[in-house]
């Protein structure tokens, strides 16, 4: 199933210069901190916040898509990671609604995989990584009860679909011996 954006939304909260696919290699995935999607739709159009993010994904699978991948949105704040810091310059932020004790949705995960897989195919992502990852002891989210076991296994099942219809194109093809 591909993805569906419910709605696009603009944001002031981002950087001017625009950049290519070759220097996107991450996904940051975060909480918002809040159980409301309305609230925090708002809270990324408001320039006094400072902060917005690529995607927000409601708790009931609704996608949200603030600018596209070209744009720098300040999700990361200060962070790093494998040498590199700054990493808003060189990643996608998805935000899922929820907090720290909430844990998430089964819709919201499967919708998280559906604009990962979607992002995959547009830009060559290395990494998906927490913000509690790029931000030690600074940031928390998505915390404990995101389910890094499902994006893993929506991965490998995803490779293993992939080579099986590949693998199955190759042998339906017809053999060019004169035999």
């Amino acid at each position: 199933k591909g993805l569906s954006i419910m709605e696009m939304r603009k944001t002031p909260n981002k950087s001017k210069a625009l950049r290519d696919g070759s220097t996107v290699d991450t996904v940051v995935v975060h909480y918002t901190g809040s159980m409301s999607t309305e609230g925090t739709l708002s809270w990324f159009g408001n320039g006094d916040a400072k902060v917005s993010a690529h995607y927000v994904i409601s708790r009931s699978g609704r996608v949200f898509q603030f600018e596209n991948w070209r744009t720098v949105l300040w999700h990361a704040g200060k962070s790093e990671w494998n040498g590199r810091s700054s990493l808003n310059r060189t990643s996608i932020g998805i935000e899922l609604v929820g907090t720290y004790h909430s844990g998430f949705e089964l819709k919201q995960m499967a919708a998280l995989w559906v604009v990962l897989r979607d992002i995959y195919k547009e830009l060559p992502i290395k990494y998906v990584l927490g913000h509690e990852q790029v931000s030690p002891g600074r940031k928390a989210d998505p915390g404990p009860n995101f389910d890094w076991t499902y994006i893993r296994t929506q991965a490998e099942s995803d490779r293993a679909r992939r080579a099986i219809r590949h693998t199955a194109t190759r042998q339906a093809r017809p053999s060019s011996s004169n035999s």
